[in-house]
């Protein structure tokens, strides 16, 4: 009996596509070990690194971000000082109150902590797979209830995709 697919999608046309629950469990773990590799805790930094890499170089400030991803702004200004101190996201310093932000150049880097990067943010582009990260994330920090703090970014094109 042939397996089924665990995660949506032609098995052709995405990498991602797994065929059996080992498979699933496997890729699960791998992305879970990217998370930890960079440092990722918190379902908000994963918001926020996924929105600024998909806006390239940003002038939107933390309270824009937090609009558009429905977070505080207090919770937004955290994950973006995070990730910079993480490396992950560039700063450029603050000009008559406006910074700009995004990812962080591919040489800044080091070996594991750029591959993690690439694969975490190519990922980012499949629905089912921002979900299992956001849920892991979720349950990771103990929120079971997004309630109106977050996760816009996996949940907002599902009502696109309908």
């Amino acid at each position: 009996m042939p397996a089924s697919p665990c995660v949506a999608g032609p098995a052709s046309s995405h990498p991602l596509t797994l065929t059996t629950m080992s498979s699933e469990e496997q890729w699960r773990k791998t992305q879970i070990s990217y998370l930890e590799t960079l440092g990722i805790v918190r379902l908000v930094e994963w918001d926020v690194l996924v929105f600024v890499n998909r806006h390239g170089t940003s002038l939107a400030g933390a309270p824009q971000i937090a609009r558009l991803l429905g977070y505080g702004k207090t919770e937004i200004s955290a994950a973006l000082d995070a990730l910079t101190l993480k490396g992950l996201l560039h700063r450029s310093h603050d000009s008559k109150g406006l910074r700009l932000y995004r990812t962080s150049a591919p040489d800044s880097l080091d070996p594991p902590r750029l591959q993690a990067l690439a694969e975490l943010l190519k990922v980012a582009e499949d629905r089912a797979a921002r979900l299992l990260i956001s849920g892991h994330l979720r349950s990771a920090s103990g929120r079971k209830k997004r309630g109106n703090s977050g996760l816009h970014l996996a949940s907002s094109k599902a009502s696109r995709d309908g």
